[in-house]
Protein backbone atom coordinates (compact mmCIF):
# COMPACT_ATOMS: atom_id res chain seq x y z
CA UNK A 1 0.00 0.00 0.00
CA UNK A 2 1.08 3.37 -0.84
CA UNK A 3 1.38 6.32 1.35
CA UNK A 4 -1.19 8.31 -0.43
CA UNK A 5 -3.83 4.97 -0.57
CA UNK A 6 -3.00 5.11 3.45
CA UNK A 7 -3.99 9.10 3.48
CA UNK A 8 -7.37 8.20 1.92
CA UNK A 9 -7.78 4.89 4.08
CA UNK A 10 -7.80 6.30 7.51
CA UNK A 11 -9.99 8.80 7.03
CA UNK A 12 -12.66 6.60 5.12
CA UNK A 13 -12.06 4.60 8.81
CA UNK A 14 -12.37 7.09 10.73
CA UNK A 15 -16.22 8.29 8.90
CA UNK A 16 -17.49 4.45 9.26
CA UNK A 17 -16.74 4.53 13.03
CA UNK A 18 -18.76 7.65 13.69
CA UNK A 19 -21.34 6.72 11.40
CA UNK A 20 -22.42 3.26 13.29
CA UNK A 21 -22.49 4.77 16.63
CA UNK A 22 -25.18 7.47 15.24
CA UNK A 23 -28.15 8.11 17.30
CA UNK A 24 -30.11 8.96 14.19
CA UNK A 25 -29.22 4.89 12.89
CA UNK A 26 -31.03 3.75 15.63
CA UNK A 27 -34.43 5.95 14.63
CA UNK A 28 -34.37 5.63 11.03
CA UNK A 29 -34.52 1.72 11.90
CA UNK A 30 -37.39 1.70 14.09
CA UNK A 31 -38.79 3.83 11.28
CA UNK A 32 -38.12 1.68 8.55
CA UNK A 33 -38.91 -1.19 10.41
CA UNK A 34 -42.08 0.28 12.33
CA UNK A 35 -41.37 -0.62 16.07
CA UNK A 36 -41.42 0.83 19.37
CA UNK A 37 -39.15 -0.16 22.22
CA UNK A 38 -39.94 -2.28 25.34
CA UNK A 39 -37.63 -2.43 28.12
CA UNK A 40 -37.68 -4.52 31.23
CA UNK A 41 -35.43 -4.65 33.68
CA UNK A 42 -36.04 -6.94 36.31
CA UNK A 43 -35.12 -6.65 39.77
CA UNK A 44 -33.37 -9.63 40.61
CA UNK A 45 -31.24 -11.70 37.96
CA UNK A 46 -31.18 -14.37 40.02
CA UNK A 47 -34.04 -15.96 38.42
CA UNK A 48 -35.70 -16.87 35.39
CA UNK A 49 -37.81 -14.75 34.11
CA UNK A 50 -40.40 -14.96 31.11
CA UNK A 51 -42.21 -12.84 29.29
CA UNK A 52 -45.71 -13.24 27.34
CA UNK A 53 -46.95 -10.64 25.11
CA UNK A 54 -50.52 -10.61 23.58
CA UNK A 55 -51.48 -8.49 20.92
CA UNK A 56 -55.24 -6.67 21.57
CA UNK A 57 -57.77 -7.48 20.31
CA UNK A 58 -56.49 -9.99 18.50
CA UNK A 59 -55.04 -12.26 20.74
CA UNK A 60 -51.98 -13.31 18.66
CA UNK A 61 -49.29 -13.86 21.32
CA UNK A 62 -45.11 -14.65 21.92
CA UNK A 63 -43.22 -15.67 24.98
CA UNK A 64 -39.61 -15.30 25.88
CA UNK A 65 -37.80 -16.51 28.81
CA UNK A 66 -35.00 -14.80 29.70
CA UNK A 67 -32.16 -16.94 31.45
CA UNK A 68 -30.59 -16.56 35.04
CA UNK A 69 -27.76 -13.70 35.41
CA UNK A 70 -29.92 -11.42 32.78
CA UNK A 71 -31.28 -8.10 34.59
CA UNK A 72 -33.02 -6.91 31.68
CA UNK A 73 -34.69 -7.96 28.47
CA UNK A 74 -35.67 -5.50 25.45
CA UNK A 75 -38.80 -5.86 22.86
CA UNK A 76 -39.24 -4.42 19.79
CA UNK A 77 -43.37 -4.29 18.82
CA UNK A 78 -45.14 -2.96 16.38
CA UNK A 79 -47.48 -0.15 16.79
CA UNK A 80 -50.37 -1.33 18.51
CA UNK A 81 -52.14 -2.45 22.02
CA UNK A 82 -50.48 -5.30 24.06
CA UNK A 83 -51.05 -7.63 27.22
CA UNK A 84 -47.68 -7.51 28.70
CA UNK A 85 -47.49 -10.44 31.19
CA UNK A 86 -43.51 -10.37 33.49
CA UNK A 87 -42.85 -13.98 35.44
CA UNK A 88 -40.00 -14.54 37.53
CA UNK A 89 -39.88 -18.59 36.77
CA UNK A 90 -38.61 -21.89 39.01
CA UNK A 91 -36.57 -24.21 37.27
CA UNK A 92 -39.82 -26.42 36.03
CA UNK A 93 -40.83 -22.91 34.02
CA UNK A 94 -43.52 -22.19 36.71
CA UNK A 95 -44.36 -18.86 37.80
CA UNK A 96 -43.93 -17.90 41.20
CA UNK A 97 -44.65 -14.51 40.97
CA UNK A 98 -45.82 -11.97 38.07
CA UNK A 99 -47.28 -8.38 37.37
CA UNK A 100 -49.27 -7.65 33.86
CA UNK A 101 -49.19 -4.41 32.13
CA UNK A 102 -51.79 -3.04 29.09
CA UNK A 103 -49.16 -1.19 26.61
CA UNK A 104 -50.24 1.17 23.37
CA UNK A 105 -46.99 1.28 21.24
CA UNK A 106 -46.52 3.69 19.00
CA UNK A 107 -43.68 3.95 16.66
CA UNK A 108 -39.85 4.92 17.64
CA UNK A 109 -41.28 5.13 21.44
CA UNK A 110 -39.55 3.56 24.15
CA UNK A 111 -40.56 2.55 27.34
CA UNK A 112 -39.36 1.47 30.50
CA UNK A 113 -40.61 -0.82 33.01
CA UNK A 114 -38.56 -1.88 36.10
CA UNK A 115 -40.38 -4.95 38.63
CA UNK A 116 -39.22 -6.02 41.71
CA UNK A 117 -38.64 -9.69 41.49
Amino acid sequence: MKITDKKILFPLLLISFACSNDNNSQINLCESQNFGVVKVTYGSSNVKHGLLITANPSGIFRDKITPIGIPSDTLHLKPGNYTLNIASLNNNNEVFEDETRTLSISKCENQNFTVTF
